[in-house]
């Protein structure tokens, strides 16, 4: 199998779904299925051409203009596909936007089949994206002619299916981690790294990770800590870069504080932050399937997380984890209370068993190579591609 996968931003641009799609396209190089990536490149300098850890990687014009970049990258793309057709099998996308829609609907042309990963659900998902753009329904028509929809979670299928995807070109793939790289701390590991972050030897830590903006909840992560009875002992790492940081700061300082949030920046190895902490929260208002949440678990960490998209077939509360509300400071205090109330380190290795049963990289390449080839032959037999009628796909 060839594919061909489509990530308009994608490495040194390291977000979740940017992760997910390198770390997925070196686990099918391993499985000798060899990915090629089409990115845009929004740096100049950055080269056409280019072997990113053994993946290769092309790079279409992508100037960091709004609508003006969009549509020269496109225009590119749209050249790309057609001229390269015969050297891949199948499309896969990242994020259900431009770029999906257009290869869906030059699919017929290129004579393969066009799969792509919807990122998010919710507020923050990629439908009610498609929805405030200046075209919705060219954009949401383009879509509908997808071969498959990967959803990550119920949430996020349940959202393309009520605006009129069918349920049974859904396929349900969640994220996945490397549970080498992700692992619990080895003896005597967890002080030095807590030495090498500037973290104090003897706290209680609480590690989120993620871009300090609205979505990840840092703000109600820190509330929370500041909130918890029994919590004196408590410090905030956060482990991330983003627009909040210095308002983040301000809260923390308002709420006495100043001395136990710590901000760590964008780590490269981190791994190393799971390794330093007692808990890891996900406060997060919206996910598709949180890569942080994963990492903690397959890092034998206890979590406390709100129920959020693809938070519930990871975490049963109590018994690998804590589960609160998504969005309230006072469920989330509540659950960081239960855990400090507990013995520390319970729900470690329940959480690592729970991603080694379906949620390491390799079982979701398989699953992707599976879907590889159902689309493949699909479109062998002219089976895909009926025109789909659109639900709500008018709202601004």
């Amino acid at each position: 199998m060839r594919p061909l996968m489509i990530c308009r931003q994608f490495l040194p641009i390291a977000n979740g779904t940017e992760l997910q799609a390198a770390a997925l396209a070196r686990e099918l190089g391993r499985l000798k299925h060899p990915v090629r990536v089409v990115a845009g490149r929004f740096d100049p300098r950055w080269p056409e051409r280019e072997a990113i850890e053994g993946v290769e990687v092309v790079r279409l014009p992508s100037p960091r203009r709004r609508l003006a970049g969009t549509w020269v990258y496109l225009r590119a793309l749209r050249r790309y596909l057609l001229a390269e057709a015969a050297h891949f099998d199948v499309v896969h996308a990242h994020f259900a936007k431009h770029s999906a829609a257009l290869a869906a609907r030059l699919s017929r042309r290129m004579g393969r089949p066009v799969v792509c990963k919807a990122a998010c659900a919710g507020e923050f998902g990629d439908l009610a994206a498609a929805r405030r753009t200046v075209l919705p329904r060219r954009l949401l028509g383009g879509l509908m002619k997808l071969d498959r929809l990967i959803a990550l979670s119920d949430e996020v299928a349940a959202e393309w299916i009520g605006a009129g995807f069918p349920a049974q070109r859904i396929a349900r793939i969640p994220n996945g981690v490397d549970t080498e790289r992700f692992r619990p701390a080895r003896e005597g590991e967890r002080l030095s790294i807590r030495r090498a972050l500037g973290l104090p030897s003897d706290a209680t830590i609480i590690l989120g990770v993620g871009r300090l903006e609205r979505q990840k909840g840092f703000a109600s992560l820190i509330e929370a800590a500041g909130r918890a009875r029994n919590g004196g002992r408590l410090h905030v790492a956060l482990a991330g870069e983003g627009a909040l940081r210095d308002e983040l700061g301000r809260l923390a300082q308002s709420r006495s504080l100043t001395g136990r949030v710590h901000f760590l920046g964008r780590l490269a190895a981190i791994e190393e932050a799971y390794r330093a902490a007692d808990l890891f929260v996900l406060a997060s208002v919206g996910e598709g399937m949180s890569n942080a949440l994963l990492e903690a678990m397959a890092s034998g960490l206890d979590v406390v997380a709100g129920r959020v998209s693809g938070v519930e077939p990871l975490v049963r509360d109590g018994q690998n984890g804590l589960l609160a509300e998504p969005g309230s400071v006072e469920s989330l205090a509540a659950a960081i209370e239960r855990w400090l109330a507990g013995e520390r380190g319970r729900f470690g290795a329940g959480a690592r068993a729970a991603v080694e049963a379906g949620f390491t990289l390799r079982a979701v390449a398989e699953k992707t190579l599976k879907l590889y080839e159902e689309v493949v032959a699909e479109r062998a037999r002219g089976a895909a591609g009926a025109p789909i009628a659109l639900r709500g796909s008018a709202a601004p």
